[in-house]
């Protein structure tokens, strides 16, 4: 059996000796490390769907992964007058579906979004035989209920800010990151392989997602064979690899990726962030112009094309 389909059957089918038989609040309760998120859901009214509505799929981050957050963010979330920020980031957290992950024919290496009761997606990523969940490790651990399932996380997911609308009620125009590109005018080459790649769309999403866009010219550096043949549809499955090694999950800045020294991709690989001679690099890519706002993230213009290992 194949990573995804195990993954698929993992997720829609509960463990025969281990799932017990009851609602997803009272679950997560008696797992144990389940108590900031159970206490937060109980403070917002949310408890009583998971007790009875369904079915849902919970993403549900343990003690641990609600540690990681600045405490100052967590008490932020507590005071009484942000009640409406935390449900949205707790409805973040819910798929309305019980085998709302069910990618059985899913690729790995490649994304998939899922609605929430937020009204943002999720982005899932099969990975051999783990997934992640908007760049955050799963521990793969489900347990199937009678009302949904909840997937254990390594961390907790923040939604994405929403639009404003126009004053004639229209939603506006989001500036998303290839919305941005194609406004530029230099990013010809990078969108076309976008699109043959299928990735548009994703990176057209909520994200939020940081990306190093090589210029028309850095592309050229490759010489015209070498695009036309990753082009190729034969070709698809490198050049998703090639293309998501200059995607990172999340909004980071030149200053943050610079004071981290590296970052990880959605390709898996990581690439090293350096200050050389006075300008930032990313590997041995120069990067033109930093910190290019999206609605859904940030582009970082590089004068030369990532490789990842192995390709």
């Amino acid at each position: 059996m194949t990573p995804s389909l195990l993954l698929a059957a993992a997720l829609s089918a509960p463990a025969a000796d281990t799932a017990p038989k009851a609602d997803i609040l009272a679950s997560l309760a008696g797992a144990g490390n389940y108590k900031t998120l159970v206490n937060l859901l109980v403070a917002t009214d949310l408890a009583d769907a998971l007790k009875a509505g369904g079915p849902y799929t919970v993403l549900a981050p343990s003690d641990e992964a609600f540690g990681k957050l600045p405490k100052k963010a967590l008490a932020d979330l507590l005071r009484p007058e942000n009640r409406d920020q935390l449900k949205a980031v707790l409805l973040y957290h819910v798929v309305p579906k019980k085998n709302g992950f069910n990618v059985s024919n899913g690729e790995p290496g490649r994304d998939y979004p899922f609605a929430t009761l937020n009204g943002a997606k999720v982005v899932v990523r099969v990975d051999g035989d783990a997934f992640t969940v908007n760049g955050v490790r799963t521990r793969g651990q489900t347990v199937g209920l009678p009302n949904g399932a909840f997937v254990a996380l390594d961390g907790v997911l923040l939604p994405p800010a929403k639009g404003e609308a126009t004053s004639d009620a229209e939603p506006a125009a989001r500036n998303t990151i290839p919305a941005v590109a194609k406004k530029a005018g230099m990013f010809k080459t990078l969108l076309a392989a976008l699109s043959a790649a299928e990735l548009a769309e994703v990176l057209d999403g909520d994200g939020p997602f940081t990306v190093f866009a090589p210029t028309d010219e850095a592309f050229a550096k490759l010489g015209g064979d070498t695009v036309k043949s990753l082009l190729k549809p034969e070709n698809r499955r490198r050049l998703v690899a090639v293309l998501k090694y200059h995607v990172v999950a999340g909004k980071v800045s030149a200053q943050q990726a610079a004071a981290a020294g590296t970052a990880r991709t959605l390709q898996g690989g990581a690439v090293k962030v350096t200050i050389k001679d006075g300008r930032l690099t990313i590997n041995q890519s120069g990067v033109v112009k930093s910190d290019v706002a999206a609605d859904n993230g940030v582009i970082h213009v590089i004068d030369a094309v990532l490789t990842p290992p192995g390709h």
